[in-house]
């Protein structure tokens, strides 16, 4: 299934929050769309997600899985012009990194994708610094760095640094919707030498109201449903109550403080530091805090072949699973913290939507992020998050 994504000038109601902040006047909206796209075995997914952390992929004797074990792979795609006049790719939404990159021609191995010409663009700017990306279960991106000029909806910014890849290793080849990545993560971050986000620079042209960006990726339940991205504010359409700002505590990832976990009358505590990552399907935990977690719902088992299983239909009794985030509490019911069926031979056993990795670092995505309206504020460095509407 093809992405049918429109972008258009969008007027976003203000909003208030705990700190009554208001975003109004110019925004820009994308539409999201969720695909279903490959299967990924767990240390291969695990890997690939470290990966952009530069983390170790190896994984202790408490989260190994045999390679035949698979999780579904879930992305939420909207689609950029590059150059001009614009040529146009999907992109994956990630606020987990901060680089902008396309596939470009020549390039051999970018089969069924889109690639941009060049020679079609009149605002094109060769930089030529050699560019990569490695990822820990050996798959990357190799290409050269550009200028040009980069559209979201109707707006535009000039000479904007993208990566242009002219060699994509299988796993993104194989990705058949995806044919490049929009990072949202703070310039400091970026491997392509990008000096500002994109986000800022739209605000610096007086393209949008606030250098913020609002994210709704649907709930959990919507097989392929759509979700949002406002750039320029936030959509209160999408959500319920306030947004709870939380600071970050590092401007490279969207990084906050992590307090522990709350399941049923059973308490985590763990201090720590988590990463917001839109880019992410799973949430990923250290492998001791991870094996707390499961330990505290029955039923939970690890398995070598198919890592962390959860009961498809898990006792009533324990209520919502609550994650603590710069002091706040963000609670989510358990069922959405379960995934598709893992085995063949019980059927009553599902994936969890929480993965053990030989890191400390916490990795809060998808799983927890579809039950959230977030919302990313680069100038005063913060995220807020409330309940999505279902």
């Amino acid at each position: 299934m093809r992405i049918t994504t429109c972008l258009v000038i969008a007027t976003v109601l203000s909003v208030s929050s705990t700190i009554h902040a208001e975003f109004s006047g110019k925004h820009l909206r994308m539409e999201l769309e969720k695909k279903t796209n490959k299967f990924w075995n767990t240390p291969e997914r695990i890997n690939f997600i470290l990966s952009k952390y530069g983390i170790d992929g190896e994984l202790d004797a408490t989260s190994v899985v045999d390679l035949n074990s698979v999780f579904v792979d879930v992305e939420y795609l909207g689609t950029i012009g590059v150059g001009s006049p614009p040529q146009y790719f999907k992109m994956n939404l990630d606020t987990g990194s901060a680089d902008i990159w396309i596939p470009t021609e020549p390039c051999d191995s970018c089969e069924g994708h889109k690639t941009f010409n060049p020679k079609d663009s009149s605002s094109f700017q060769p930089i030529n610094k050699a560019w990569s990306l490695r990822y820990g279960d050996g798959s990357g991106v190799n290409g050269v760095t550009a200028g040009d000029t980069v559209r979201i909806g109707d707006a535009s910014v000039a000479n904007q640094t993208i990566g242009l890849a002219t060699s994509l290793s299988a796993d993104f080849v194989n990705d058949r919707y995806m044919d490049g990545i929009i990072g949202l993560a703070f310039p400091s971050l970026s491997f392509t030498g990008q000096k500002q986000s994109v986000v800022e620079r739209l605000y610096e042209a007086g393209e949008i109201a606030e250098p913020v960006v609002g994210v709704f990726l649907g709930h959990i339940g919507d097989a392929g449903g759509k979700g949002e991205a406002i750039f320029g504010g936030v959509n209160p359409d999408h959500y319920t109550g306030d947004l709870k700002f939380i600071p970050v505590t590092v401007k490279k990832y969207w990084q906050v403080a992590f307090g522990g976990i709350e399941i049923g009358d059973r308490s985590i505590r763990n201090n720590a530091q988590a990463i917001i990552d839109t880019g992410t399907t799973l949430t990923i935990l250290p492998p001791t805090l991870a094996k707390a977690f499961h330990d505290a719902i029955p039923g939970a088992t690890f398995d070598n072949r198919y890592g962390w299983q959860l009961p498809c239909k898990p006792t009533t009794s324990l209520g919502n699973i609550t994650f603590y985030l710069g002091g706040e509490a963000f609670p989510v019911p358990i069922a959405d913290m379960i995934r598709e069926r893992s085995s063949p031979e019980d059927p009553s056993l599902c994936f969890s939507g929480v993965a053990a990795a030989n890191s400390d670092l916490i990795i809060m995505g998808d799983t927890f992020l579809r039950n959230y309206y977030s919302a990313y504020d680069y100038r005063q460095a913060r995220i807020g998050l409330a309940p999505s509407k279902a």
